[in-house]
């Protein structure tokens, strides 16, 4: 009966051991740098296609008016955001800028993402405070709604000047 009661204390003991080892593994560092983005699917570049505004403008007077400002004002070109598969990103955002001495301006920014269900965070660090930035993510495209933003337009001499209302950015991921 000894026997069997020392074996089966060796057991348990070896049991323990495999349990003990199997948790340790599970708590490992690298697991929290997987879980920053689980889904690398969405890493990639994605350029600005559209700037929908809420209403027609002939901004660069051809005659022809667009909502999609990418289509009247060159300034927004080149705009980006990338994901990167470690979690972190880079943005370069072109606009319009009638103050600015060439009409355009831009900002970089760069922080960390995330997905969740169907919606991107951005979240970087301006000034030693935090912001977060959202997008909804709908396929291969990336949009984001800015509430009573201001945006390039004509005033009826045909002046520029800014106007405000809901504009729609989209971004799409290159191939």
């Amino acid at each position: 009966m000894n026997n069997l009661k020392l074996k089966a204390m060796k057991n348990l003991k070896a049991l323990t051991l495999l349990l003990t080892i199997g948790l340790f593994a599970a708590c490992s560092e690298d697991d929290s740098a997987t879980t920053v983005n689980s889904n690398n699917s969405f890493a990639g570049t994605y350029t600005l296609t559209a700037i929908n505004t809420p209403k027609m403008i002939d901004f660069d007077l051809n005659g022809i008016p667009s909502a999609n400002l990418m289509e009247e004002v060159n300034c927004y070109q080149g705009s980006r955001i990338v994901l990167n598969e470690d979690g972190n990103y880079t943005s370069l955002y072109s606009f319009a800028n009638l103050e600015a001495k060439t009409g355009c301006d831009f900002e970089n920014s760069e922080g960390m993402w995330n997905i969740s269900g169907n919606e991107l965070g951005l979240v970087k660090m301006s000034a030693g405070e935090m912001q977060e930035d959202y997008f909804t993510v709908s396929g291969r495209q990336l949009k984001k709604v800015l509430v009573n933003a201001s945006y390039p337009d004509r005033d009826e001499n045909n002046e520029p000047i800014y106007s405000t209302g809901d504009v729609i950015l989209t971004y799409t991921k290159n191939q």
